[in-house]
């Protein structure tokens, strides 16, 4: 195998097309709405047990995570509210 390829015959460049990178943004978006998916309205309080849970192990970068993953789990359920965008 020469230098850049890969197993199977997939050379660097045809593999950073097949395994894009997921950017920190997607992540916690995709988490957020993995929690609304699961958890609906109720997701605000998984979060708040993972946050818990994160802060007796000492684990302050987790909550700070999941943190910003609530962040945005109040935004999609602002968004879902059917008065949302009515004033």
């Amino acid at each position: 195998m020469g230098r850049g390829d890969c197993v199977g015959g997939w050379g660097t460049h045809d593999a950073a097309y097949a395994f894009r990178m997921v950017t920190r943004e997607q992540e916690l978006w995709g988490l957020a709405l993995w929690v609304e998916k699961h958890h609906g309205e109720n997701g605000w309080f998984y979060i708040a047990q993972h946050q818990d849970r994160l802060i007796a192990q000492g684990e302050f970068d987790g909550v700070a995570m999941w943190r910003k993953v609530a962040e945005r789990f109040e935004t999609l359920q602002d968004a879902r509210r059917p008065d949302a965008g009515h004033t």
